[in-house]
């Protein structure tokens, strides 16, 4: 799966990097001595909902964690506007490609066990 932001194009990656940046930015959170720990596990389940959803917070995450093994990466900025762009200019078009972002994590194998397991 691909992505043009900022007139790049971007290949989304999804495997063990992806899991461990989903897991940094959707990990469940604990309070422990009144600090907030990360555990950092637990986050593709938070993206599921979140892209089911269409939450462009959870869009805009799922592409920061797909194009995390960039050599370039995207910015923060960048992403932001190349999902607001494609949420405000053509809501069918986003949804087509929340669609298939989402489509796109639950194939692969790595992570679809995960899910999977996730579930029971």
């Amino acid at each position: 799966m691909e992505i043009k932001i900022a007139n790049k194009k971007y290949t989304l990656y999804f495997g063990w990097d992806f899991l461990d940046q989903i897991n940094r930015l959707f990990g469940a959170k604990m309070e422990v001595e009144g600090q907030e720990i990360n555990t950092n596990t637990g986050g593709l389940a938070f993206l599921e909902v979140g892209l089911a959803s269409y939450d462009p917070i959870a869009v805009q995450k799922a592409i920061q964690a797909a194009t995390s093994t960039e050599t370039t990466k995207p910015a923060l900025v960048n992403i932001r506007k190349a999902v607001e762009d494609k949420l405000v200019n053509d809501p069918k078009d986003y949804k087509a490609f929340v669609d298939e972002l989402r489509d796109t994590v639950k194939k692969d194998k790595f992570l679809q066990a995960i899910l999977t397991i996730s579930d029971k």
